[in-house]
């Protein structure tokens, strides 16, 4: 090979050293030095606005509850009989209620019960054989929903048979506290040989103690304590008389 040939050769072999470092900087300039860049997402601001003077909100609708069913149209009254009637321990009473407005049923009640769902409602009660003095009846009216009217009387009961004794209760004696109370219970024995509670009063029973520093009577059955020692209760009702000791304790 000449000496021509040997220069041709070696500028051949530059020419392409060149071309192959150009190519892998244009490679490498590409690779490192544009790299592809992600998208940004602009998320859109959200802002709350005051209200001004003249702005109002819509809130949701609420449900009205249903009118309540009250009894202003509702009565009951018991007609017959009348409050203050005397009547007979252990016979029947004929009671006789109105009533106005959606009543539909009633019960009478008093010692005994007595009821009744449609018209008339007129009730055939009896008056308990025990009972003596006040005693009260009370008509109870069902409307709709089983709202409630009442109306209330109070008769007297009465019997033909004699007071022949009595007891107390406690039997033996009463134990007070010094300013305290204690009660007593006053139990008649009657011709017909039933026993009926003539404790009030009313029923003609009387009360008197011994010695009132130590204890007084303060209303019917009930004593009081006002300082320690001992005392006699005295009962008496239809010539009738009996005694209970009393004794009152200091603290």
């Amino acid at each position: 090979m000449n000496l021509n040939q040997k220069k041709l050769s070696t500028i051949v072999i530059v020419i392409i050293v060149i071309v192959v470092i150009i190519i892998v900087g244009i490679i490498g300039y590409f690779v490192y030095f544009k790299k592809p860049t992600t998208p940004s997402i602009t998320t859109p601001s959200t802002s709350i606005q005051p209200l001004s003077e003249n702005q109002t909100t819509t809130l949701p609708s609420q449900t009205t509850p249903p009118p309540q069913t009250t009894l202003e149209t509702e009565s009951v009254k018991i007609i017959s009989p009348a409050s203050g009637t005397v009547v007979n321990a252990g016979t029947i009473i004929n009671v006789k209620v109105q009533a106005t407005g959606s009543v539909d049923r009633f019960f009478i009640t008093g010692k005994e019960v007595c009821t009744k769902t449609a018209l008339p409602f007129d009730f055939s009660c009896p008056v308990p054989a025990e009972i003596i003095g006040s005693y009260n009846i009370v008509a109870v009216g069902f409307g709709p929903n089983n709202i409630t009217a009442t109306d209330i009387i109070q008769l007297q009961v009465k019997t033909s048979a004699q007071l022949v004794g009595f007891r107390t209760y406690p039997p033996s004696m009463l134990i007070v506290i010094e300013g305290e109370k204690a009660g007593f219970q006053v139990l008649g024995e009657f011709s017909d040989f039933v026993r009926r509670d003539i404790t009030s009063s009313a029923n003609g029973t009387h009360y008197s103690i011994t010695d009132t520093k130590i204890a007084v009577v303060v209303s019917d059955g009930v004593i009081q304590g006002k300082q320690a020692g001992e005392t006699t209760l005295t009962i008496s009702n239809s010539g009738l008389t009996a005694t209970l000791p009393v004794y009152v304790e200091s603290y």
